[in-house]
């Protein structure tokens, strides 16, 4: 079977209106889901001569959703109406998941604004029974940190299709793991098992400083990529994250990258892996508008000592990178 991208709607806001129970505000919410306003979405939904689209989601991308979403459900940030039985929800959402199709299908219909403002776009699925995958999507997802990608996908030359990609805000990733890596930090430095100049240098090594950044420059020399050599323009980034990481492998430089800021950020939120020390493999959460303007196609990794890396690699391509 043969696909490509025609195009995709990035980072549309799931409100406190349209979720379904994690929400914060009073109102009992709305099925159809505002996806912008502007004709060119119009066009997005429409070019086709439908009014009913077919979509899906992946099991893996909801399983990912949840999987970063775990401490918004155990230490909410927001005063949610349902926050007493929010860990407990997670759990029944994780055994629902686990019983789902990796691929799940649901028809939508395109829903403009008539009353008001036909520029105002909506989408809203046919079935919004308690059992389908739509009512299961706004059950799930916290409003206003999560934003939804709708790609719009052509099969074999003659199928168009409507891919949902369900992510957490990045900003939201960034304050989950300064949380977490506090906390770590705070139990190494109040370890009395760890030696105070061992102690320094893991905690070094969390900010890609220290012997980890040391001996990563020595060995790597410059970003694997882009070839740039200057140290102040080199991030020291682990492969497998700090925060997953055991006190020895946060200090083992062959846990490292040494990579320029855009691929820093591309690794680190898993849209980009390595397979092998000359491939690059890029997340479908990353459109090709992205990719083409990054001009990413064009680097040819040539990462060192890939062998003694590669059970790194493997866990980020497991665990981080979004497929």
């Amino acid at each position: 079977m043969s696909y490509s991208e025609l195009g995709r709607i990035e980072n549309i806001n799931i409100t406190d209106s349209w979720v379904k129970y994690n929400k914060v505000g009073e109102g009992s919410g709305e099925a159809r889901l505002y996806v912008g306003q502007n004709s060119e979405k119009h066009v997005f939904f429409t070019s086709t001569n439908q009014s009913i689209f077919t979509a899906f989601v992946l099991k893996k991308d909801l399983a990912q959703y949840l999987n970063d979403a775990e401490f918004e459900y155990q230490n909410p940030s927001n005063d949610y109406r349902n926050r007493e039985s929010l860990y407990e929800n997670f759990i029944t959402y994780k055994q629902k998941l686990y019983d789902l199709p990796n691929i799940i299908y649901f028809d939508f219909e395109f829903a403009p604004d008539t009353a008001q403002d036909q520029n105002r776009c909506y989408i809203r699925a046919l079935d919004t029974s308690n059992n389908s995958i739509y009512t299961f999507l706004r059950e799930i997802l916290f409003p206003n940190l999560t934003k939804i990608d709708i790609v719009k996908i052509n099969f074999d030359n003659d199928r168009i299709e409507f891919y949902y990609i369900p992510k957490l805000e990045i900003q939201y990733n960034h304050y989950q793991q300064l949380t977490r890596l506090k906390n770590l930090e705070d139990t190494i430095t109040e370890s009395k098992s760890i030696e105070p100049t061992e102690n320094e240098q893991l905690i070094l090594s969390r900010r890609g400083q220290g012997r980890f950044r040391a001996n990563l420059i020595e060995e790597m020399v410059c970003c694997p990529l882009t070839n740039v050599n200057d140290s102040r323009l080199l991030l020291a980034s682990h492969i497998k994250p700090w925060a997953e990481s055991n006190n020895e492998e946060r200090l083992d430089h062959y846990n490292g990258l040494l990579l320029t800021p855009t691929f820093d950020k591309l690794f680190d939120q898993g849209l980009i892996t390595f397979t092998n020390p000359t491939q690059i493999l890029f997340s479908s959460h990353l459109s090709e508008q992205t990719i083409e303007l990054l001009k990413l196609r064009e680097f040819t990794p040539n990462i060192n000592h890939f062998d003694l890396r590669e059970q790194y690699f493997i866990y980020h391509h497991l665990n981080i990178f979004k497929g």
